[in-house]
């Protein structure tokens, strides 16, 4: 699928945001996790990562992008540690007639909420997507472990479910805590003068006053009480795990290889480090399409 990109900025502020993601499939979590969540049966979900420059450069340099190039780095026993202020994009794609239904809304509810893309496979006919997650992740100083948030749009079902929300930074409404049933409706979520007007001044597109911080997470916790966070879509729903045991930074510091290809994470919540004999990937999942 032929990803559509669109830029969009003026001066020093450029904001490039994402396309639909290379394939769209049935979510494994319809019958597990996100039982219950209404989903349409024959919909799909797809997803995308995108990478800065900098780390693509550093993997690229390293071998590390290839089975080959693991086998080779793991031998030297030397740590795998992109750049500093690494930055990775997760965003989530659903067809805009398929979240129609799920929302019970028209097709123009969707396009006027939600950051739509159309991409086609092959010659195929295009269609048309719409935005509903989006995970950011950076590696600044001072967290060698990476700094997660989660970000839904405000009509995405279930997006405070079992975790709540917590915005102490960007949100008029700081908190909110979970519904008693999941999968419903928790309304808009206006932003705080300090980020309307750093969008206003890097000219995001309105449309993305819609998307809500979910939550932020830096660290473990610990094994009785670890860190929670996660996206009703990303896990439940495309990659059943429920939200009660979802932590981005448990799940993905798991993330290894040995001589033999990529290693396998445990327990996605808690204090978590890759497998002994293996190297850390740097807690990037991306070491799974080495080939």
């Amino acid at each position: 699928m032929r990803a559509a990109m669109a830029t969009r900025g003026a001066g020093r502020f450029t904001v490039q945001v994402i396309g639909p993601a290379q394939g769209c499939g049935t979510p494994p979590g319809l019958n597990g996790a996100a039982a219950g969540s209404g989903f349409p049966s024959g919909g799909c979900v797809g997803e995308e990562v995108r990478r800065d420059r900098a780390t693509f450069d550093y993997l690229v340099a390293n071998g590390l992008w290839s089975s080959a190039g693991l086998t080779k780095y793991y031998a030297t026993k030397q740590p795998v540690s992109v750049p500093w202020n690494a930055l990775e994009v997760k965003a989530d794609w659903i067809p805009v007639s398929t979240l129609a239904t799920w929302l019970g809304q028209p097709a123009s509810f969707v396009t006027a909420n939600f950051y739509t893309s159309s991409a086609s496979v092959g010659t195929g006919p295009a269609t048309t997507y719409a935005m509903t997650s989006m995970h950011i992740s950076v590696k600044t100083p001072g967290f060698p472990n990476w700094i997660w948030a989660d970000f839904e749009n405000a009509y995405t079902p279930g997006r405070c479910d079992q975790t709540g929300c917590n915005d102490s930074f960007g949100a008029v409404t700081q908190t909110v805590p979970a519904n008693a049933k999941a999968w419903g409706q928790y309304g808009a979520c206006p932003k705080s003068q300090a980020v309307a007007t750093m969008m206003t001044q890097a000219n995001v597109a309105p449309v993305f006053a819609n998307y809500c911080m979910t939550g932020s997470q830096s660290s473990f916790g610990t094994a009785a009480k670890p860190t929670l966070l996660g996206s009703p879509i990303i896990e439940p729903l495309n990659a059943n795990v429920p939200m009660a045991k979802s932590s981005c930074i448990s799940c993905h510091a798991g993330a290894s290889f040995n001589a033999s290809g990529p290693g396998h994470v445990g327990e996605p919540v808690g204090p978590h480090a890759p497998p002994a004999g293996y190297t850390g990937y740097d807690l990037m999942w991306g070491v799974l399409f080495a080939q």
